[in-house]
């Protein structure tokens, strides 16, 4: 088959790997095997179609040798296989391991390169879902993936797809890493100023932070909407948003922070800073969001990095109510959770720094998100051979 010149063969991914496989799981009886752990070990969670270069959980070679688990070399591509996250992708950035839901794709470097594969597989992620199974829920299989049929180039256009598309893609990773590092120093400068400490003067949290305040008022018609899907885990701004009637649910504006105050949301840590709203408008989330809203000039971000701070988020979790399935942190029980009342000069300080650090963040994320439509654009023309490499890359330098 040949597309503007370039002829595209038929290959399973399984004849492009050296290796098709799956990871494991050590035994969670053993603590040690975590606690002392120094190997990256991947869930599937953390597949969220980038490059892995860290993991939120390590393992020791005693618990490499003791289990299924398995050392995967830089370059292997993991394909998530299992509910919600199926179809999600990652590449190793170094040597890892991974659990049992990842399909992992060691790939064979003289038929194809890593970085194009897991580009074709985006590009096929709804065919590949579409090849899901399951009553309760949709899975994939290591066969399923393993036989999936991809269109592939030469090597050599393969290689030079894959640099113009990982070009835009390194872009916006160097965003996101610029953005977590803002973040982590203004966390630790709030914990510096000892804001969420137990020392001085302590007061109610509702004394400093309107929760759930009623004041704002979503459009008649139409309203922005944040799902819980959409709030982050780790990073603190959101995207453009949705619209949608303005229905039932939490109601915020600019300068508003919103956390999720249902299990397992709350636990995993999904909150958000709003600043992605038009000027005077209103929006509308989830009926499981908390709203906080600073009091009495507090600096905006003061809310957020509150809701971020772990003994606040234990607090929230140690309060939780109802069923063992569907449990809830009520705002009222926020409410009563005690701080050390901010001095006016604490306050200066902190807002002088974390102002200006939001302000590049968001306009990391802005530009972020118009590179990955570039790249969602050229993806498919680039592997169907409709479009050749040198066009893309002008496309490329015009937003670059």
């Amino acid at each position: 088959m040949a597309n503007n010149g370039i002829h595209l063969r038929p290959a399973a991914v399984r004849d492009l790997c050296i290796r098709v496989t799956t990871g494991g799981t050590p035994s969670r009886r053993r603590i040690e095997y975590f606690d002392e752990g120094r190997i990256p070990w991947v869930k599937t969670q953390e597949l969220t179609d980038r490059v892995l270069h860290e993991t939120t959980e390590h393992i020791t070679e005693e618990a490499l040798a003791d289990s299924s688990a398995k050392l995967l070399p830089a370059g292997t591509v993991l394909v998530a296989m299992y509910g919600a996250t199926a179809g999600h992708l990652g590449i190793l950035g170094r040597p890892m391991t991974c659990n049992q839901a990842c399909c992992a794709l060691v790939v064979d470097g003289t038929r194809t390169d890593a970085r194009f594969l897991y580009y074709a597989l985006l590009a096929e992620r709804p065919r590949l879902k579409s090849l899901a199974n399951g009553a309760a829920q949709q899975n994939l299989s290591v066969g399923v993936v393993a036989n999936l049929q991809l269109a592939m180039p030469p090597l050599r256009e393969q290689r030079a797809i894959a640099e113009v598309l990982g070009a835009l893609d390194d872009k916006i990773e160097c965003n996101t890493l610029i953005a977590g590092l803002l973040e982590r120093r203004l966390a630790e400068l709030f914990t510096a100023l000892s804001f969420d400490e137990l020392k001085g003067d302590l007061v109610r949290l509702d004394e400093l932070v309107e929760l759930n305040p009623v004041r704002a008022k979503p459009r008649a018609t139409v309203a922005p909407y944040i799902d819980m899907a959409a709030l982050p885990t780790e990073s603190a701004l959101v995207a453009v948003p949705n619209t949608r009637p303005p229905k039932s649910g939490a109601r915020f504006i600019n300068g508003d922070t919103v956390m999720a105050r249902i299990t397992p949301c709350l636990e995993n840590g999904k909150t958000a800073y709003i600043d992605c709203l038009v000027e005077g408008e209103a929006g509308i989330g989830s009926t499981e969001f908390i709203v906080l809203r600073p009091r009495n000039d507090l600096p905006a971000k003061f809310a957020y990095f509150l809701a971020r701070s772990p003994r606040f988020r234990d607090f929230a979790v140690r309060h939780m109510s109802g069923s063992s399935g569907r449990q809830r942190c009520p705002a009222d029980a926020l409410a009563r959770y005690e701080i050390c009342r901010p001095t006016s000069d604490a306050l200066v300080k902190f807002a002088e720094q974390a102002d200006p650090a939001f302000a590049r963040m968001r306009t990391g994320l802005d530009e972020s998100l118009v590179l990955a439509q570039l790249r969602d654009t050229l993806l498919p023309r680039l592997l169907s051979g409709e479009m050749r490499v040198r066009d893309a890359e002008a496309a490329v330098e015009e937003v670059a």
